[in-house]
């Protein structure tokens, strides 16, 4: 399920704390952030077939088993635990900095 990116501490406590919880994962994949809760549909039976099919929610209407995140690889970051979370908004905030100088390194010698 795709969230915003965290932009302030509440929401970056927010995701720590979904973290904490090993049936919880978020990714990146393409600049989005995404949600993962892992686990099994109640729905499905033991063929794994929809027992609702016909009366599913419009959310599993939409969702394709291309997007399933169960086959191969589908993010750019995988964060698993709270540590996880804090060190890539870290190391983003160096890169962000890090880009800044640059510019403003660049614009100081083009005058």
């Amino acid at each position: 399920m795709i969230i915003s990116r965290p932009t302030n501490a509440t929401e970056v406590e927010e995701l720590r704390w979904y973290l904490h919880y090993d049936t919880v994962n978020v990714y990146i994949a393409n600049h989005k952030w995404h949600i993962l809760v892992k686990g099994r549909c109640i729905y499905l039976n033991k063929k794994n077939l929809c027992d609702i099919y016909e009366k599913r929610s419009r959310k599993c209407r939409e969702h394709k088993s291309t997007e399933c995140e169960r086959h191969g690889v589908y993010h750019d970051v995988l964060l698993k635990t709270p540590e996880d979370l804090d060190n890539f908004l870290s190391t983003e905030k160096a890169k962000r900095a890090k880009r800044a100088r640059n510019a403003r390194r660049k614009r100081a010698t083009e005058r």
